[in-house]
């Protein structure tokens, strides 16, 4: 009666093959290789391109995020002021008239179209904000216009 693991007497130990030999591991290692490499383009997504409408919005989502976060952080209302009549957007923390100022720099082909003279938006310690709209325009002719969620001040499309 054999036993388990051992080989009886009398027969030799490569009759019975104990696994796979380093060529056949290595064949199938070349076979899956060869298989990956011409499966994996078709399975990849490239990520779309984003234009520059979506850049525009992308930029005042941060910028919206960063006074929210302050405002937050620093316990006191942040305001970002947009002046069209001097392109300068600055931002205006509690009792400090001015923090920063600069001009908001969009993407090629993008111009903001302002609705008000000044537009504001205003971002309480609460997390919460107000704001008035604005009017983001492509060359052409392209039109997006965003506002600020009150509940929670992130960049809002209606």
């Amino acid at each position: 009666m054999p036993t388990r693991g051992r080989i009886p007497a009398g027969q030799d130990s490569r009759s019975h093959p104990g696994g796979f030999t380093l060529i056949e591991v290595v064949v199938v290692l070349v076979v899956i290789t060869v298989l990956a490499a011409t499966v994996t383009p078709a399975l990849v997504r490239t990520a779309p391109e984003t234009t520059g409408l979506e850049a525009a919005v992308s930029r005042f989502e941060t910028l919206f995020r960063q006074a929210r976060d302050s405002a937050v952080r620093t316990a006191r209302p942040v305001t970002i002021v947009l002046d069209s009549l001097s392109g300068r957007m600055w931002i205006e923390s509690g009792e400090q008239a001015a923090d920063s100022t600069g001009v908001l720099e969009m993407p090629d082909g993008i111009r903001i179209v302002y609705l008000l003279p000044r537009t504001l938006f205003t971002f309480s310690p609460s997390g919460s904000a107000v704001g008035d709209s604005l009017k983001l325009m492509t060359g052409t002719g392209q039109t997006c216009l965003l506002t600020v969620d009150p509940w929670n001040g992130n960049a809002r499309l209606p």
